[in-house]
C-alpha cells in the first residue's frame, strides 16, 4: 500500500524590516512572538522556548 504523498505547505510574508532583522527577531527573540498557551506540546505549562545558537542545539 502506498502512501499518501502531501505537498509541502508554503507562505510567504512581507515584515518591514531588514533580512538580519527579521532573522534576529525570529531566532533569538522566539520567546517573544511563539505562541506557547495555544501552540505547544507543554500548552500552559510551558514557560519558554529557544533555539540554540550551535551545531546540534
Amino acid at each position: 500500500m502506498a502512501a499518501e504523498v502531501v505537498p509541502p505547505i508554503r507562505r510567504s510574508l512581507v515584515v518591514p524590516l531588514s533580512q538580519a532583522d527579521t532573522f534576529d527577531l525570529f531566532v533569538r527573540r522566539l520567546a517573544d512572538w511563539w505562541p506557547l498557551a495555544t501552540i505547544s506540546l507543554g500548552r500552559l505549562e510551558a514557560a519558554s522556548c529557544h533555539i540554540e545558537p550551535s551545531i546540534g542545539g
